[in-house]
């Protein structure tokens, strides 16, 4: 199979002109949106509204290579931590200055959405122990 073959229109591409529900801005729909180790995104709970945009209209799910980005930046994560783990350091701390940097940036780096994600979760994690 060629290139070509597996490619997926997503994002703007694919909507067209499609109203969508979901919005980067809505914090309460963020707060919804999970990603899997496999790069894969849901809702929890479960929002059919917000699912139907991210499968059926914007394609976030059918891309590879967001699929797979999601799934790099997961294991990117957990080697970040593991680092921590081995240094010693202060995984709350280092988990707040990262997310701390994330959000302040001019500009976002690809998949920081997943990065804030997933520290956010572990900042959880870490103060429920």
């Amino acid at each position: 199979m060629n290139d070509d073959a597996q490619r997926v229109l997503h994002c703007d591409a694919s909507k067209g002109n499609q109203i969508l529900s979901i919005s980067p801005y809505s914090k309460e729909q963020m707060e919804k949106i999970r990603y899997d180790r496999n790069g894969r995104i849901h809702t929890k709970p479960e929002d059919k509204e917000l699912d139907k945009d991210i499968n059926q209209i914007l394609h976030l799910n059918k891309a590879i290579d967001l699929v797979y980005g999601r799934r790099q930046t997961y294991s990117n994560f957990e080697t970040f931590i593991k680092g921590l783990d081995k240094k010693g350091k202060s995984i709350g701390a280092a988990v707040r200055k990262k997310i701390e940097k994330i959000t302040n940036a001019t500009e976002y780096d690809e998949y920081a959405g997943v990065w804030l994600y997933l520290l956010k979760r572990k900042l959880r994690q870490t103060i429920s122990l």
